[in-house]
């Protein structure tokens, strides 16, 4: 879980995508036992900085980078917590962090050389009516602090460490029309979570560090495409408007395995990547086989295009405005429609 400040109102198929190196260097104790797939001797004099490891993509990225013999620190708001304790048993370095905490993000740092940023509100973050007079920003757990303040904190830091490279997850529905149902939905009930995810990619991709977004769509706790006849579809931001579907999820160890990609393989760099995952077309649904849909990321990486032009800023006010006044509507004249029964039983 991470943290930090304030703001305003706040599918087709696709292709494959590519990836380059940031850098860390210092930490704290904790390590663990190398795994067997050894990736190479860069991995093994490096350490990458993990910020939102105690998540459930985080658990799974910080197993994967220790079976490849990176050295891992992650931070925890508690380093007590069980997560941040098993974290600590796999062999990773767990450091008490917090993205909210400038200063403490750049001591923890130290010594790393790459960064993966996985941090999100958990739980998600629903909307409430003080939002329309409170400072988010007195919220930790509010969007604005995780998904915007904390990334830009996280980027100062990386500066300041001269990281190599800044690995970042956020969310399909980042790169889809404000008037996208998925976008409304999200903003009106997640704090405007979409429009500052939009925001911290903007910051990343603006900030001269190189980087890798990687966008997916739902998670969900199943098994790797490869395991099983799902495909995987992998489309770059500069393609345009080709992007996966967003009804299918994706499991979380292959995201997982995409964020650890991305650390060295430079056909990702300044690339942001939209991913999901696709069971076949069978007579039973209306699925169609994608030719460019593969069962690995590694089978496509090499039709990545790294992005062409700057994120714009959109505005998600005017959609979710007239989304949250027509449910208002709705809502009055289910109210006196009740209203009208009661009075005509009672009298």
């Amino acid at each position: 879980n991470m943290a930090c400040a304030p703001g305003p109102w706040g599918g087709a198929f696709m292709r494959p995508a590519f990836a380059a190196p940031p850098s860390l260097t210092g930490g704290s104790p904790l390590t663990l036992a190398r795994g067997r797939r050894g990736l190479s001797n860069l991995a093994m004099a490096n350490k990458v900085f993990v910020a939102g490891g105690t998540g459930k993509v985080g658990r799974i990225v910080v197993k994967r980078l220790l079976e490849q013999d990176w050295k891992v620190v992650a931070i925890a708001r508690n380093e007590n917590s069980e997560v941040a304790r098993e974290l600590a048993m796999m062999g990773a370095e767990v450091r008490k962090g917090d993205v909210c905490d400038l200063e403490g993000l750049k001591e923890s740092m130290k010594g790393c050389e790459y960064v993966i940023s996985l941090v999100g509100c958990r739980p998600p973050r629903f909307v409430k009516v003080s939002d329309l007079w409170s400072d988010p920003r007195k919220d930790p757990n509010h969007p604005v602090n995780v998904q915007f303040e904390g990334v830009k904190n996280l980027l100062q830091a990386s500066k300041e460490e001269k990281i190599k490279k800044f690995v970042r997850l956020t969310g399909l529905a980042v790169g889809a029309s404000p008037w996208n149902p998925v976008s409304i939905l999200f903003s009106l009930l997640l704090s405007f979570s979409t429009y500052w995810n939009r925001k911290g990619e903007i910051l990343l991709r603006e900030s001269g560090v190189d980087y890798s977004i990687i966008r997916p769509g739902g998670l969900k706790d199943i098994p790797r495409a490869r395991e099983g006849t799902d495909k995987l579809f992998l489309a770059s931001e500069a393609w345009g408007d080709k992007s996966p579907p967003f009804t299918t999820g994706i499991s979380r160890a292959d995201v997982a395995d995409l964020c650890c990609l991305s650390l060295t393989d430079q056909r990702l760099s300044r690339a942001t990547l939209r991913i999901n995952r696709m069971r076949p077309p069978t007579a039973d649904n209306n699925y169609f086989e994608d030719p460019n849909a593969k069962s690995t990321w590694e089978e496509m990486l090499d039709t990545v295009e790294p992005d062409k032009k700057p994120l714009e800023e959109v505005d998600y006010s005017l959609p979710v405005g007239l989304a949250a006044t027509a449910v208002a509507g709705l809502l009055g004249v289910i109210v006196g429609w009740v209203a009208k029964l009661a009075l005509s039983l009672l009298g």
